[in-house]
């Protein structure tokens, strides 16, 4: 229910958040950030020391207790999928780890998912973490309570209110975390946007461009007998087909964008899974042909009162 995280957080730390109204349990675990791996210029950004007892009493990730009891039997690490493909890992390779007593190898045991970190979170056992690195001190305390979270967070904050650690609401985490991906996914759907209202403006003037380059062609077709509503007919089936060949390439473009975006989320270590309806595409093709057609109502009213003579001459 609640983060908390400051400097030198141990059990003494830790009693003393139990001691608090409301607090129904803590789990005070290890990690660091920016591990440098032995033979490669990747930092891993996210390393925590579990206890297999506890961990996921308070993670929902997709890790079975079969692999965090695995880990405690050796030294193994836990790599997310994302950083699997990143790094090019497969169960049975070896990390080499510059920990602050010096290097260490881990065996790859297993994969799992998580948007922790961006994805880029590693697991090993606490026993190990604490023996290579040396640590006594908690990075962060996971609080339960059997209050509201919110006014456990004020009490919190009362009693450190001299050490000032950060302290949050997990539900107050979402959100943020919410608003930061939807900053990013807003300004893709910007442009998005911005790209529909140029593509519409190009129908536009294409389809007056056209009737400009097509004067002289309708007035002899108007001369050898074509009438003027075969004229708009012949303008309305032109827009109709147009617009839908723009559409099913616009789809298949679309397409070939959302695979290439997903991509591009991995390389800035974002491993969103993107989802689209394809009811949406379907609209999007019928809007693509209303909009050709409503925008070639203008130039065939236009084409049907030229005058023949002087668009004849019309070069």
């Amino acid at each position: 229910d609640i983060w908390f995280s400051g400097r030198m957080m141990d059990r003494s730390t830790e009693q003393i958040i139990k001691s608090i109204d409301g607090v129904e349990a803590t789990y005070g675990m290890y990690g660091t950030s920016n591990i440098e791996l032995e033979g490669r210029t990747e930092k891993l950004r996210t390393v925590q020391g579990v206890n297999k007892s506890k961990y996921m009493d308070y993670f929902k990730y997709n890790v079975t207790q079969e692999l965090l009891e695995e880990l405690e039997t050796g030294r193994y690490i836990l790599v997310t999928h994302p950083m699997k493909e990143k790094l090019g890992l497969k169960k049975g390779d070896t990390l080499t780890l510059r920990m602050k007593r010096g290097k260490r190898e881990y065996k790859v045991s297993g994969f799992f998912n998580s948007l922790m970190h961006n994805g880029d979170i590693y697991l090993v056992a606490e026993r190990y973490y604490k023996m290579d690195m040396g640590e006594k001190f908690y990075e962060d305390i996971f609080i339960k309570t059997t209050k509201d979270p919110i006014e456990v967070e004020k009490q919190i904050k009362k009693k450190f209110q001299r050490s000032k650690p950060y302290v949050s609401t997990m539900k107050e985490e979402e959100r943020r975390n919410m608003e930061q991906n939807g900053q990013l996914l807003s300004m893709m759907q910007g442009f998005s946007i911005i790209s529909m209202v140029i593509g519409i403006f190009g129908v536009l003037n294409n389809l007056l461009i056209s009737f400009m380059e097509r004067k002289h062609s309708l007035a002899v077709f108007r001369s050898v007998g074509m009438s003027k509503p075969q004229i708009i007919k012949m303008m309305f089936i032109e827009s109709f087909t147009g617009g839908l060949i723009g559409g099913v390439v616009g789809m298949l473009g679309g397409l070939l964008s959302i695979l290439v975006v997903q991509y591009v989320l991995r390389a800035i270590n974002l491993p969103l899974t993107i989802h689209y309806s394809g009811v949406l595409f379907i609209n999007a093709m019928l809007a693509g042909i209303v909009i050709m057609v409503v925008s070639s109502i203008g130039p065939a009213m236009r084409s049907s009162k030229i005058n023949i003579i002087e668009a004849i001459k019309y070069e």
